[in-house]
């Protein structure tokens, strides 16, 4: 017998004493991975609102910041997902755990175990910032609502075979039991309120029967009856109207064209460039009112020079620009939260009338377009705050946040002290930390969500919005702010949130059709397997992959996580947004006009610009074809010519976002087959660029524009294919010829004058198709974006909304005045 086998365990013994080690440590494992993913979440859940689940978030910083942005999403999925059901799990072993029976100190060991199964039902709650993790999850409200019950009574049969209920322990149990049901309810609630059904329900307005039909009628025949000459006359409730002072025109509906309408097009752009540059120019504080403000700061002395630092930090901004900004970003929300009611309704698809219109339009019409996004970006965060969170039953009503907050603060601190000043002699001393452990992080937790409520702008603009004078300035007395409460927490909230910081992730994707059509298979590779002359192995292996990613549909997701790149939104960008809504609101003349103006996709910018008749062909035709049209024609000139024009970039940004939109995300676009087109396009390029290997894309450029376009590809081909690579091409060879062709183009100063108004034309063209995509996707689908850093197009669809455009203004005017004269 060998000596050393007598040391060595059998296996069965081994894993029984695993297994005895395991079932002792198990609970104890569950606490801990509870509170961690608890704070996790809380951690993390506002995340979303500023970051991309993509691989990349910029093309230029692809070596962290895009994996990072990444995994943080996948971590707050994982965390969501196990919060539940580690916390379930742990409430269903507790009266399961096993203790060395060994141990004297076992049945109290036990005993305060069964003490943590509040705060596995306090978890379950969830934290402030997170309820759902897509808008679809608040529809499994009914469903939660059946698990409280059931975790309840398994929390409350733990609590009583335990027999918490006369031990020294049952003061600080009852109160965690307490603070976790309310908990637990809040978060049912909010799911409840978030859920599209319920959205909708709590705004629709109370039914409106409109004036009194059939007395009207019976007094009208009852005078007729008796010989009176009656009369009905009618006054129509009118709205006030802000388009009498409104000097451009609604284009004709006949296409025009001449050198007249493409010159005062110019002559209008400049004009507007340099007023936009002269108010800039004056918005900047001059020197003696920095100098007065410096002044400022020095009079006015206070008792402590920690206390003087901090005023003049939180209560006065440092110069007059700052303090000009700071009442701007105030009163941007303030404004944000007065419109939230109305628009939100959006999102659920109801109706908006000529008032909400009214007051929109009157408030937008003079604001800067930083100002204006500003507004918009406030609404759409306080509207994922409404999916996603507790807000909407937090700031749902007056008192009720700060009241409850206190509240589960103070019972949690409570419980925290009374379990302190208990006898813990009985204990284990693991078990005696791990629930210290358990109530400070719940302490902490509430200390969290008390202040995420107290330094929210929900909170300032609530604030605000009960007194009585709203429109008050930041009051200043001896060059400092007499601070009331809204004004300090909204400078605390000021340094924390500034107005430059964007509030959803301010990005837009990008999607390149020839690129793709470059990369999609592996060009690196093919050669070398052909010189090998394994090309026969390579070709049915590649075949065999592409076709598993789309038996398990992993293939679109892929393409997604390779191929889009994502760049940041430039001011320049949001300022021609901006400018071309503002020319179509100050466009329309009539009602009608209304609702014509939404159905222009590059038509009304041909017509005002006098390029109709040259290039209507590309924009009358279906929508998902002149995307790809117009993409194709946008990626070929940007290759081809090097001019510095910010229109350029932001046609190159916008192009390649509206193909990523059309591929990627079909369901916020205008039902169609742009995917069909966009595959058959694909083949054709693959087929004629790939044909001589790999080659690079700007040499596939000149390849594609070096094919003669005279005669219509679509007639040459036919129907069948649904590829437009050539129509494409014809587009952008028709915009090079007309806005290079001319005897003047030897002369360098004239050809860059018609590359830029050309870029400018292309550049409208985009705006308004990104207009009426935003236009036609349903305000579901714009929410479900939000919690994935949201959308460029839900932005300017908001925006849209706020300056009256768009189908939602379905009640044009009020009620008629109906008055009945009855002659003597």
């Amino acid at each position: 017998m060998n000596p050393q086998s007598s040391h060595l365990a059998p296996p069965s013994t081994m894993l029984h004493s695993l297994e005895k080690l395991w079932n002792k440590l198990e609970i104890r494992v569950l606490v801990i991975s509870s509170l961690s993913l608890q704070i996790l979440l809380l951690g993390l859940a506002g995340f979303r609102k500023h970051a991309i689940s993509s691989r990349w978030a910029e093309t230029t910083a692809r070596t962290w910041q895009g994996p990072l942005f990444l995994m943080f999403h996948w971590l707050l999925w994982l965390a969501y997902l196990l919060a539940d059901y580690v916390a379930t799990v742990a409430l269903a072993y507790l009266p399961h755990g096993e203790i060395n029976k060994e141990n004297p100190q076992s049945d109290q060991t036990q005993h305060l175990l069964m003490f943590w199964a509040p705060f596995f039902l306090l978890h379950l709650g969830g934290q402030d910032t997170i309820t759902a993790l897509s808008v679809e999850d608040n529809e499994l409200w009914a469903r939660h609502l059946l698990t409280l019950l059931s975790q309840v009574a398994l929390a409350g049969y733990n609590y009583f075979s335990a027999n918490l209920h006369v031990g020294a322990l049952w003061p600080p149990a009852a109160l965690m039991f307490v603070v976790a049901c309310f908990k637990y309810g809040e978060r049912i609630y909010s799911l409840q309120r978030a859920s599209m059904s319920a959205l909708r329900s709590s705004m629709i307005t109370k039914p409106d029967p409109g004036p009194n039909y059939a007395k009207f009628m019976q007094e009208y025949t009852s005078s007729n009856r008796a010989g009176l000459s009656a009369v009905i006359k009618v006054e129509v409730e009118k709205h006030e109207s802000v388009l009498e002072s409104r000097q451009i025109k609604s284009p004709q509906s006949k296409p025009t064209k001449s050198s007249e309408i493409r010159e005062e097009v110019d002559k209008l752009e400049d004009d507007l460039e340099s007023q936009q540059t002269k108010e800039s120019v004056q918005s900047k504080p001059t020197e003696s009112e920095e100098t007065k403000g410096e002044v400022n700061n020095q009079e006015g002395g206070v008792k402590s020079q920690q206390t003087k630092k901090f005023k003049r930090m939180i209560c006065k901004p440092r110069s007059s620009e700052g303090r000009l900004r700071s009442k701007e970003y105030a009163d941007t929300v303030y404004k944000a939260y007065k419109f939230f009611p109305t628009f939100k309704r959006l999102f659920v698809d109801l109706i908006l009338s000529y008032k909400d219109r009214e007051d929109s339009q009157k408030y937008f019409e003079d604001l800067k377009f930083e100002q204006a996004y500003k507004l918009i970006e406030i609404e759409l965060s306080w509207m994922y705050d409404i999916l996603h969170s507790k807000a909407s039953l937090i700031f749902a009503y007056k008192h009720y946040g700060w009241l409850s907050r206190m509240f589960t603060l103070v019972i949690t601190s409570v419980a925290l002290v009374l379990f302190a000043i208990s006898d813990h002699s009985v204990y284990g001393h693991f078990e005696i930390i791990l629930t210290y452990v358990l109530l400070g992080g719940a302490v902490g937790l509430e200390i969290i969500a008390f202040a995420y409520m107290l330094l929210s702008f929900w909170t300032y603009a609530v604030i605000r919005d009960s007194k009585k004078d709203s429109r008050r300035d930041f009051r200043e007395e001896s060059g400092y702010y007499k601070c009331s409460v809204e004004d300090f927490l909204f400078r605390v909230q000021e340094m924390i949130r500034p107005m430059e910081k964007s509030r959803w992730s301010d990005k837009m994707a990008q999607y390149s059709l020839i690129t793709y059509s470059l990369e999609d298979q592996p060009s690196q590779l093919k050669p070398i397997m052909k010189d090998l002359g394994l090309q026969y192995i390579w070709d049915p292996l590649y075949a065999t992959y592409i076709a598993v990613m789309k038996f398990f549909g992993l293939k679109e997701t892929w393409d997604h996580y390779r191929y889009a790149t994502y760049v940041t939104v430039s001011d320049a960008l949001k300022r021609q947004a901006f400018q071309e809504l503002i020319k179509k609101m100050k466009s329309i003349e009539d009602r009608a006009s209304y609702k014509r103006i939404t159905e222009h996709r590059g038509q009304w910018a041909l017509q005002r610009m006098g390029y109709y008749q040259e290039f209507g062909w590309s924009v009358d035709a279906e929508f998902d074809e002149s995307i790809l049209l117009w993409h194709i024609a946008t990626d070929l000139l940007f290759h081809e010519e090097n001019c510095t024009t910010e229109d350029r970039l932001i046609s190159q940004h916008i192009s390649n976002y509206m193909l990523f939109l059309l591929i990627v995300r079909p369901f916020m676009m205008p039902a169609g087959i742009g995917q069909i087109r966009f595959g058959d396009t694909c083949a054709e390029a693959r087929n004629f660029l790939q044909s001589e290997g790999s080659i690079k894309k700007c040499d596939a450029v000149k390849k594609i524009l070096g094919v003669s376009t005279e005669y219509d590809p679509g007639l040459v081909k036919g129907d069948r294919s649904k590829s437009v690579l050539f129509n494409g091409c014809r587009l952008a060879h028709q915009l090079k010829k007309e806005f290079t062709d001319d005897d003047k183009q030897n002369r360098e100063e004239y050809k860059k004058v018609n590359w830029d108004r050309m870029w400018r034309l292309i550049r409208a063209v985009w705006v308004e198709m990104l207009c009426y995509a935003a236009s036609k996707c349903r305000g579901q689908y714009h929410a479900k974006q939000l919690s994935k850093g949201g959308e460029l197009l839900t932005v300017v669809w908001f925006l849209m909304a706020h300056l009256g455009m768009g189908e939602q203004y379905r009640i044009e005017e009020g009620h008629a005045r109906a008055k009945l004269i009855v002659a003597k």
